[in-house]
């Protein structure tokens, strides 16, 4: 199967790249990368985006960029890459299909509600590429985390080589998180994990990222930005299109606010809960205002 595809890509690629040469990149302020967990509203926060005039989104496809020289501008960080890949992500971000392979978050489950599909056609009709684009925002989270740490990428360096490059990281209940983690399987993801990891150490795995993030963050911290799952509000989102450089557009924070809604289905033992709290002190000891934001989904 992986064969194939590596096949297909490469019959498909020149093609591809053919048909994107002559897309308009020059009104892009912002490229937004999510990193974090899978299952920790990424999904939820690439659809929302996408609800916006003047953003773009390429969902997954992950497995088409990274291992092509010519895309990665991560591994070949020169801006002849970077705006070749801006152009490629654009072209494929106007199909595609759900699942790794990627392309228009349209195709994501998020989109699968009637809400969500009505405020973007009622805005958008069946147009997947917007017509002026301002910041466009690819959604691989973890596999993109991977990649960096795994590649020895200097993001600092990255950053200032790129300053239009912003970093996203929404914060869902890590409980839940863990817990929606281990019921798809994500979890094998996690460096150091596999689909057999139980709770315990997926719920440290994902507090581990945000860590991370926050590390990252320290050098560059106006290319950062994150939110907590009970943060959603009005202020939040205009701050979320002013870091993007997008105007704060008034009918996309009321449709962002109509659609968002995310209550935990997920029940939690006290064991795990104090394994929570214990993780949360210990590795968050150096960032004491993000750890009370984190003991907040447990009061």
């Amino acid at each position: 199967m992986m064969i194939g595809r590596k096949i297909r890509q490469f019959v498909m690629k020149p093609y591809l790249l053919y048909k994107a040469k002559d897309i308009e990149i020059d009104t892009i302020n912002t490229l937004g990368i999510i990193l974090g967990p899978y299952r920790n509203l990424t999904t939820l926060t690439a659809s929302m985006l996408m609800l916006h005039p003047n953003c773009q989104v390429l969902n997954h496809a992950g497995m088409r960029i990274f291992n092509w020289r010519m895309l990665n501008f991560m591994k070949s960080p020169n801006r002849e890459t970077l705006e070749r890949f801006l152009r490629y992500a654009i072209y494929i971000s106007g199909r595609g299909q759900r699942g790794n392979y990627g392309g228009s978050i349209t195709y994501s489950h998020a989109f699968q509600y009637n809400k969500m599909n009505e405020l973007y056609a009622t805005r958008f009709g069946n147009n997947l590429i917007k017509d002026t684009i301002h910041s466009f925002v690819w959604k691989e989270s973890l596999r993109i985390a991977n990649f960096l740490r795994e590649n020895n990428v200097n993001i600092s360096n990255l950053t200032q080589k790129f300053p239009e490059l912003r970093f996203i990281q929404p914060v869902r209940n890590p409980l839940d998180c863990a817990k929606s983690n281990l019921k798809t399987g994500k979890n094998r993801l996690f460096q150091g994990l596999s689909e057999d990891s139980q709770e315990k150490a997926t719920v440290s795995a994902i507090l581990d990222e945000y860590k991370w993030f926050l590390e990252i963050k320290c050098k560059n911290p106006e290319k950062y930005f994150y939110f907590m799952q009970y943060d959603f509000t009005k202020e939040m989102l205009i701050n979320f299109a002013q870091f993007l450089e997008m105007e704060p557009d008034e009918k996309w924070i009321n449709d962002s606010l109509d659609i968002y809604e995310m209550k935990s289905s997920y029940t939690h033992t006290p064991e795990l809960i104090t394994h929570y709290r214990q993780e949360v002190e210990e590795i968050f000891h150096d960032y004491p205002d993000f750890a009370e934001e984190l003991l907040r989904f447990v009061k």
